[in-house]
């Protein structure tokens, strides 16, 4: 578990701000290993009676974020801690903030609006600058 600190190193600022990035391989490698301990335990405690457990596959690097907190004095930008980190950007770089010194994910598409429904007789929808009827 990471502490909820300021990234930077001596600095005991209380988090202000949270961005995520993707386990460094030393991390990744605990996160399964924890999961596979906790899969033996559910095989191991299983009514041999009943049909075996089932799991997903062990988490990968992809399915992981890592959180990141800074205090209000060493933030990345607001665009930036939308976006998932590489692993190697546990610390951004107090030179270059608000930037991080890496190249983040692309952010996931926005999400399309919903498709026009028919409301039942009677219904509707109030405008943002009218007030519901």
């Amino acid at each position: 578990m990471t502490d909820r600190t300021c990234w930077l190193t001596g600095c005991l600022g209380a988090p202000a701000v949270q961005w995520s990035r993707r386990p460094s391989e030393a991390e990744l490698a605990n996160i399964v290993a924890a999961e596979q301990v906790r899969r033996d335990e559910i095989i191991a405690a299983a009514d041999p009676e009943q049909p075996a457990p089932q799991f997903d596959p062990l988490p990968t690097a992809a399915d992981i974020h890592v959180a990141v907190h800074a205090c209000s004095e060493h933030p990345i930008s607001m665009d930036l801690a939308t976006l998932t980190h590489a692993a190697t950007c546990t610390t951004p770089l107090l030179g270059k903030l608000p930037s991080c010194g890496c190249t983040p994910e692309n952010a996931a598409p926005p999400t399309p609006p919903p498709a026009t429904v028919t409301l039942p007789t009677g219904w509707v929808i109030a405008s943002p600058e009218e007030p519901a009827p």
